[in-house]
């Protein structure tokens, strides 16, 4: 959040409308476009370029990506993010040929881009044969408006058809090359009268679960155990955008009547996941976020106080990223881009104004944003 509202000379309304109107002679190094399916090392700091079909197949109906990419996606047809040191970092660490389950949870201030490096992470998992179970956002099933239905297998614990419809859709549509061969590797009940055996074709209980939202959630809970089995011998990973969703206080109730609000385990979707996570071989991709937290105000925006007790104990075998906002050559490059997408109109703005955006949004990229594209 800035301090300030106005820096030196120049306020708000201001930069915006430099940053509006000033751009032609405005000289930068040129923002060179490479491709998410060879991200390397030596690639941070560079703009990358993804096509919009490429995009739709993997953020399924715009799901993880944010409001400011889905705009430049309609209106260009493709998205261009900065592909930061710390991407880069983690796409190393996970994909590396080490079978041992990688775990990472990143965390930094609102809008520094940690949800960008999420999506950076799962699309370049996906288009290099991974299978990822995506969770765009947990807030979402805690604090949904959506039906409760009783569990069948467990007193007091509740299912979620409707989300767990979204997420088995979602999975199937970014998973199902990788999953034609997968069969059951134990019986089922998803409830009293619907079964699965084992050596049943995994896409086909989807399937059942899409036809049949009553054990959509039970469903997704078998889908969750298989690809925890499956992690030894196979390339899976867990992207999970609002992780501490997991173990933040709901606010959803049992009935509209009681007076207590459901603790997050007795959501099945949540105990699903949050046992999956502590698998040795599954790989995790977690992001935590303050926006959209209700009934738990964190001092700051670290782990320990974000997660709470519970969840920095689960979470005790993850590695820690921190996402600090753009650093000024970042800030840089990224009006470069914008520069060269014609964002920009006209000449006039120079180093000078550029020290002063840099001084105003210090670096953060949704603040960037909402001066240079609001």
């Amino acid at each position: 959040k800035m301090a300030v509202k106005s820096v030196g000379r120049f306020s708000m309304l201001q930069c915006k409308y430099f940053l509006k109107i000033f751009s032609r002679g405005f000289i930068l190094e040129s923002a060179t476009s490479i491709s998410q399916n060879s991200v390397i090392k030596g690639d941070t700091g560079q703009m990358v370029s993804v096509a919009k079909n490429d995009l739709k197949s993997v953020f399924v109906g715009g799901g993880g990506l944010s409001k400011h990419l889905q705009k430049e996606m309609e209106l260009f047809n493709h998205v261009s993010w900065l592909m930061r040191k710390e991407s880069s970092y983690i796409i190393e660490k996970v994909a590396s040929q080490d079978q041992k389950g990688r775990k990472v949870l990143l965390y930094g201030e609102n809008g520094c881009g940690k949800t960008t490096v999420l999506c950076q992470v799962l699309h370049y998992l996906v288009k290099n044969g991974w299978t990822c179970l995506h969770v765009p956002g947990v807030f979402k099933w805690v604090h949904s408006l959506n039906e409760l239905r009783p569990s069948f297998r467990e007193d007091g614990s509740f299912d979620q058809p409707d989300q767990s419809l979204k997420l088995l859709r979602s999975f199937k549509s970014l998973n199902s090359a990788n999953l034609a061969d997968v069969k059951l590797s134990m019986d089922y009940s998803w409830s009293p009268r619907e079964r699965s055996s084992a050596g049943d074709n995994l896409l086909k209980v989807i399937d059942m679960g899409l036809l049949k939202p009553q054990v959509a959630t039970e469903i997704v809970g078998g889908v969750v155990k298989e690809l925890t089995n499956l992690a030894e011998s196979r390339k899976i990973a867990f992207v999970i955008d609002e992780y501490n969703g997991l173990y933040n206080p709901t606010t959803m109730k049992a009935t509209p009547e009681a007076s207590e609000y459901l603790l997050p385990e007795k959501l099945n979707l949540v105990k699903f996941i949050r046992e999956a996570t502590s698998c040795v071989d599954l790989h995790v991709v977690g992001a935590l976020s303050k926006v959209g937290m209700k009934r738990h105000y964190p001092p700051s925006s670290l782990p320990k106080d974000i997660l709470g007790s519970t969840g920095v104990a689960e979470a005790a075998e993850f590695e820690n990223v921190f996402i600090p906002p753009f650093s000024y050559s970042e800030l840089k490059a990224y009006i470069s881009y914008l520069y060269e997408i014609k964002w920009f109109t006209k000449s006039d703005l120079n180093e000078g104004i550029l020290k002063q955006i840099w001084t105003l949004t210090t670096g953060n990229p949704r603040e960037l944003q909402k001066l240079c594209i609001a």
